[in-house]
């Protein structure tokens, strides 16, 4: 064993065997200074064509982004070295830490900051509205520049570290074209993006030049492993097999296997608290839009503890909001205000419909109205495919006729476009629950992809914007308090569970678990900096 403070490089390597890897990457070669651990894949690794969570866990690692947040979800300077509002709210000055290079050679500095935020970021990302009140990115100096502002913005900087809003080299994106965030990905984070072999593995090397950790890391920089291999594994039974044979060494542990991982001598292994929020979405278009007593009706067919049991063998928790209780703005009060509105009741379901003309004719199990039968599809990701199950046939029992679609991440916008569902078993995980709010119930520039009931709410809009335009921090508490509550009373968003991450270790292999476990988030800049190999 090589103490953590002194520790070297060892010069043997183990070449990963063809059959554990097959052929297409038994050239990688991992060493003793190698994380091996696993991911389920993406559909691409760049931010201007994702929305999806998955690309974070290797973002995390690759990219930077101005600010991240710390253990109290409080913004604290990556690659800023200072800040500062003017006095009439309409103008943030930023610092950066000099000496900061891209990974491709570019240097890290305002000009490099404004082309990227003003030509790429701003226009194209997914949350580019954060800064829809930007007006001007004014480069003040060769490391100093400006937002110049149309109206104030009090959230700027937890806005900055918000993990997607990550900061790249313009030139990556002119460069690769189209194989960007496939062949290359380029950031100034502790690890290099090497190689993305789809449906293999992603293989990072550390970034020898890292040195400008944010301080709540016990590690500021460079990393402690030379390498990062993400081997793809969708099957759960497979990372955990591969996990407890030590052919991986830090996993995320599927919850249907918590019992085996667990119980292993050999394993270290934890909760991490950052809770997915799950739910159901209604498209405001389609038969449940326009009618409360018919979205109260499947809210009230949904039985969260029977869900639980049968879909994450008790790995989660009921949940009675859409912001999660990790977040930064969730409201104390939701779970009171929630459990009297999201509560199981299958007569209850069942009268609402009756009420909205959806009756059961004699000897039939689908209900009727004016001889049309209740037939709705419900669409979710592959990896949900039993949960989706479940809930199907929650909705059965009270006389709907499902039809599941499970599809590929891929497939993931095409079928919003189509706007051909019903309902939309769908999931979440933010640190703010401002963005949350705003991202998926306000229609004011929002993508479809991520308000994907396309619901329409003027009262919701103006609960937003208070919350996020406003200075006074208890009015924006009281804001996002009354738009939490509105969501759950409108429930075109149905609150379903909280999902619990775990992940282990192999004890005597990876150290710093601890750490990782204490952080309400799993930033990848924890997995890369304060972990290490033993």
């Amino acid at each position: 064993m090589v103490a953590k403070g002194s520790r070297a490089v060892i010069a043997v390597a183990l070449v990963l065997s063809v059959l554990a890897f097959g052929t297409a990457v038994a050239q990688v070669t991992v060493t003793e200074d190698t994380l091996v651990t696993t991911w389920g894949g993406t559909d691409t690794l760049d931010t201007f064509r994702s929305a999806l969570a998955a690309p974070l866990f290797v973002l995390g690692l690759v990219c930077d982004t101005l600010f991240a947040f710390d253990q109290n979800l409080q913004p604290q300077p990556v690659l800023v070295e200072s800040w500062e509002q003017s006095d009439d709210e309409m103008t943030w000055s930023f610092a950066l830490k000099e000496g900061i290079t891209f990974h491709d050679g570019t240097p890290l500095n305002a000009a490099e900051i404004e082309t990227y935020l003003e030509e790429l970021f701003f226009p194209q990302s997914f949350t580019g509205w954060m800064f829809s009140n930007v007006e001007d990115v004014l480069v003040t100096g060769e490391y100093t520049f400006d937002f110049v502002l149309s109206a104030p913005v009090p959230l700027m900087i937890f806005n900055l570290a918000y993990p997607w809003n990550i900061i790249q080299p313009a030139g990556a994106y002119e460069e690769y074209g189209d194989a960007y965030g496939y062949d290359a990905l380029v950031g100034t984070g502790p690890f290099v993006f090497e190689e993305w072999a789809a449906g293999e593995h992603v293989l990072l090397s550390r970034n020898p030049d890292y040195t400008h950790g944010p301080s709540f890391l016990e590690n500021t920089g460079p990393a402690h492993f030379d390498q990062i291999l993400i081997r793809e594994i969708r099957e759960s039974a497979t990372i955990v097999n591969e996990f407890r044979v030590g052919d991986v060494n830090y996993i995320g542990i599927p919850t249907s296997h918590l019992d085996v991982v667990q119980g292993d001598p050999n394993v270290t292994a934890g909760v991490v608290t950052n809770y997915g929020s799950n739910y159901i979405e209604v498209n405001a278009s389609g038969l449940f839009g326009s009618d409360w007593r018919m979205r109260a009706a499947v809210n009230h067919a949904f039985d969260r503890e029977g869900y639980i049991q049968a879909g994450y063998f008790g790995a989660a928790q009921p949940s009675y909001g859409l912001v999660t209780p990790a977040s930064f703005g969730y409201w104390p009060g939701m779970d009171e205000f929630g459990k009297k509105i999201l509560y199981y009741d299958a007569e209850e379901a069942a009268r609402l419909l009756d009420a909205a003309g959806w009756v059961l004719p004699a000897g039939k199990t689908v209900r009727e109205k004016d001889g049309e039968p209740l037939s709705i599809k419900l669409i979710t990701f592959n990896f949900w495919q039993t949960q989706g199950e479940i809930l199907a046939a929650m909705l059965t029992e009270v006389g709907m006729d499902v039809e599941l679609f499970a599809f590929e991440y891929g497939s993931f916008y095409g079928v919003l476009e189509e706007d051909d569902w019903d309902l939309f078993l769908a999931g979440w995980i933010d640190q703010s629950g401002f963005s949350t709010l705003q991202s998926l119930v306000t229609t004011a520039g929002i993508p479809k992809l991520t308000n994907v009931t396309g619901n329409s709410n003027a009262a919701l809009d103006a609960l937003v914007e208070l919350m996020n335009t406003t200075p006074e921090p208890v009015v924006r508490e009281q804001a996002a308090a009354a738009a939490q509550q509105k969501v759950v009373s409108d429930l075109f968003e149905i609150p379903t569970v909280l999902t619990l991450s775990y992940a282990g270790v192999i004890a005597e292999e990876v150290g710093g678990f601890e750490l990782l476990n204490a952080h309400p988030w799993r930033l990848g800049l924890i997995l890369a900096l304060d972990m290490y190999r033993k």
